[in-house]
Formats: C-alpha cells, sequence, structure tokens
C-alpha cells in the first residue's frame, strides 16, 4: 500500500496525536517506512497541541527520533488557521527543495 502512495509523491505530512504516546510508535514506524523510498520533503504536524497534558513540540520531535532539520510544526486540527499554518510551511519546504 505504501509504495501506491507514495509512488508519485512530491512530499509530504505526517499528522501525529501529541497526546497519544503509542500513535508516536506507529508513526515513527511510518516515518522510517517513507524514508526509504528517498529523499522526500516532509514535515510533521503536531496535533492536540491545545490539549492538557499533550506532549510538546519538542517532546514529539525526540519521541520520533527527528533531526533538528526536519520541521515539526504545531497544530490544532480543528482551527483553521494552525491547519493553513502547517499546508503554508509545506509550501516552503516544496519551494526550497
Amino acid at each position: 500500500m505504501w509504495d501506491i502512495l507514495s509512488k508519485e509523491m512530491h512530499a509530504f505530512i505526517v499528522l501525529v496525536d501529541s497526546y497519544d504516546r503509542e500513535g508516536l510508535v506507529q508513526a515513527k514506524r511510518l516515518l522510517r517506512t517513507f524514508r526509504r523510498k528517498g529523499r522526500i520533503p516532509y514535515l510533521v504536524a503536531a496535533n492536540k497541541q491545545d490539549v492538557e497534558n499533550a506532549l510538546s513540540v519538542e517532546a514529539v520531535a525526540k519521541a520520533l527520533g527527528l533531526d533538528e532539520k526536519t520541521p515539526i510544526i504545531p497544530c490544532v486540527a480543528t482551527d483553521r488557521a494552525s491547519v493553513r499554518n502547517v499546508l503554508q510551511e509545506l509550501k516552503k519546504l516544496l519551494e526550497g527543495s
């Protein structure tokens, strides 16, 4: 399935739940899979930043094993401005590649 999804992919966003620590383990596996497909630009959107006890953006980056070059954007998926910011960051990433 991932081969089909990544066939003509120009970039991707991984939306993670900052409150779901088990989900971060799955996201880490997904990132590993897509990184093997080549040098495709991506960013991570750390969702649920408005939830009490959610991991910080820095803690999410650490849990995913991201380096400082990988953009990780705080996000609240129910907030249009927040989602727009994630998409704008993806656009910048594509323009820079």
